[in-house]
């Protein structure tokens, strides 16, 4: 999986710590191991769509919000539109 750029990392960590969750709470809710939220608080890998739908939940923010977060540019990508 691509490594996502260091800058990242401080800002899935506090969507986390905004919660007042830990990796241990994050890992048993959503069913991961404790190296897997880790792995996300350090942008060493992103998560599975799965899981990234369940962070987002957990978080309190949109898809768009934490796909943000790893850094990944969601502009000019236009909402609610079929694809083809």
């Amino acid at each position: 999986m691509n490594n996502v750029t260091n800058s990242t990392h401080l800002t899935v960590k506090a969507l986390r710590e905004r919660q007042n969750l830990t990796q241990q709470d994050v890992a048993e809710i959503l069913r991961c191991s404790v190296k897997s939220v880790s792995s996300w608080d350090n942008a060493r890998q992103l998560p599975k769509i799965d899981n990234a739908a369940k962070l987002a939940r957990l978080y309190k923010v949109s898809l768009p919000e934490l796909f943000e977060a790893f850094n990944i540019d969601v502009t000019g990508i236009p909402e609610n539109q079929p694809t083809e």
